[in-house]
């Protein structure tokens, strides 16, 4: 059975019918890959600026194993937890290993694939960008701040964005963004840069919860689902 708990059609009541046996209402979700685990989820990274590579976290991507998931209203909506170690993220985006500071930035990096219950699926998008700031729901973090960069949406507008390739070449493609495609297009980047210049990091506790929104055409039907990912440090 199709399970799309996020997903919102435009025309779902027109189309609802009743009793069973009938075609499905076209429906959208975000998920790790084309099939498999995980759905109602994303895969994320830390980008190391200093090595260029996705290795701010000892972990490298994170592909939902180790999240948690839920769902919740207004807007209805799939959320995912994912836990990261505030001394792995210290000793891997911001500092070598050796005490010496090598970053202020930790780029938070997201890619999905996106599924559909129809028979063809057109127009795929999917954005940070609704909701907050940005597509910043919520946040509260300690010596640090979060900053966002509007970026291009050449790898956003597919339904495949979950390669997270050589981020330190141009035009490369790291889950659904262009690392350097600094363009006005309503598609954003988070970074979770240091406060000052005390070498102080972030701290167990700290969090923030970012939006995503995926939009397809399902069978000629408007479809959008919305993801609310929460980075929590431990």
């Amino acid at each position: 059975m199709y399970i799309a708990l996020a997903g919102i059609c435009a025309e779902q009541e027109a189309n609802a019918g009743g009793g069973g046996g009938g075609t499905p209402t076209p429906e959208i979700t975000i998920a790790t890959a084309a099939t498999g685990n995980f759905n109602n989820a994303i895969k994320l990274a830390v980008l190391n600026t200093n090595t260029m590579a996705y290795d701010g976290t000892s972990t490298g991507v994170f592909d939902g194993s180790s999240s948690t998931f839920g769902t919740a209203s207004n807007p209805t909506r799939t959320t995912q937890n994912q836990n990261i170690s505030a001394q792995d993220l210290r000793d891997n985006a911001y500092f070598n290993g050796s005490g010496f500071l090598q970053s202020i930035d930790a780029i938070f990096v997201f890619g999905c694939y996106i599924r559909h219950n129809g028979t063809n699926a057109t127009n795929f998008q999917v954005r940070v960008s609704s909701g907050g700031q940005n597509g910043l729901i919520s946040h509260s973090t300690t010596n640090s701040t979060l900053q966002a960069f509007n970026v291009s949406t050449t790898y956003a507008n597919q339904q495949d964005s979950t390669t997270f390739g050589q981020a330190g070449q141009m035009a490369m493609q790291s889950g659904f963004y262009d690392m350097y495609g600094f363009q006005q297009q309503g598609h954003y980047l988070w970074n979770l840069q240091l406060s000052g210049k005390s070498g102080n990091v972030p701290q167990a506790g700290d969090s923030f919860t970012i939006r995503i929104v995926a939009n397809a055409t399902v069978d000629g039907t408007a479809c959008q689902a919305t993801h609310d990912i929460t980075i929590t440090l431990t």
